[in-house]
């Protein structure tokens, strides 16, 4: 009884380093550095005890904070051995999220068919255990795979059926970064006045409900909100993104539809 105690207070405290390893990732104020050591003190914890289940989301916390730190070649491989555990386990959930991560992977290295795959195969996880935040969160990835690849119409569609979902199911922070990623499209489509709504809109929800999105997530979006000052002028810009805070998603959507 002692021994298996003291596995499960050992077991216990690797998941508190993955949580604060989680939490200095993504929380007010990120610590690269700390957040791996606590990922790392867990994961060598749970290797010691013959968790695998912990050892596969160790590693899915290390691709995380490799993956934030553009180091890529690591993060494949962390999440790639975590994969290989979650199968194993037969767990579709941490299979499905495993799959999403690989998809991002090979998005940010350019591999868009193989992007592609993984994220079909975990939106396909994710259908079948209804797991909500997922098809969401899988439909908007599509979406960029497809802007990547060119078709922006498909992109469109894509971030559109996520939207509603996202909006339906009360998904506030996949709703923002949706939004977010149409206003994107809608700038690479040439229509900077949309894109601008679209940003007051998420900038809105993003104040009411106090969210917080990874840095290099908020580069990509301000770097689209410079093109639209750009284009629009930033007195147009700021007084369209104000308009925007003031309208309904379906609103929005209906202008994007009618154009």
């Amino acid at each position: 009884m002692a021994l298996h105690e003291h596995r499960g207070d050992r077991l216990r405290l690797a998941h508190a380093h993955c949580d604060l390893a989680m939490a200095h990732l993504y929380g007010p104020a990120p610590d690269a550095a700390l957040s791996e050591r606590h990922a790392r003190d867990g994961l060598a914890i749970f290797c010691a005890e013959a968790c695998e289940h912990g050892q596969a989301y160790a590693q899915h916390v290390l691709t995380q904070i490799k993956t934030a730190a553009g180091e890529l070649d690591e993060a494949e491989q962390f999440e790639t051995h975590a994969l290989a555990l979650f199968r194993k386990e037969g767990i579709k959930r941490d299979v499905a999220w495993s799959l999403a991560h690989l998809g991002d992977i090979a998005l940010m290295r350019g591999r868009l068919e193989q992007a592609r795959m993984y994220r079909e195969e975990s939106l396909v996880m994710f259908q079948e255990i209804e797991e909500r935040n997922g098809v969401c969160v899988t439909l908007h990835a599509l979406a960029q795979i497809a802007r990547e690849a060119g078709d922006l119409q498909l992109a469109q569609q894509r971030l559109i059926a996520g939207l509603h979902l996202a909006d339906e199911w009360q998904r506030p922070y996949v709703l923002a970064h949706g939004l977010y990623e149409l206003a994107g499209v809608q700038l690479a489509m040439g229509c900077s006045a949309h894109a601008a709504l679209l940003i007051g809109i998420a900038d809105a929800l993003v104040l009411k409900q106090a969210l917080a999105y990874p840095p290099h997530e908020i580069a990509r979006f301000d770097g689209w909100r410079n093109a639209m000052r750009d284009a629009m002028g930033e007195a147009a810009f700021a007084t369209t993104v104000q308009l925007g805070a003031r309208l309904r998603l379906e609103q929005a959507v209906g202008m994007i539809a009618e154009r």
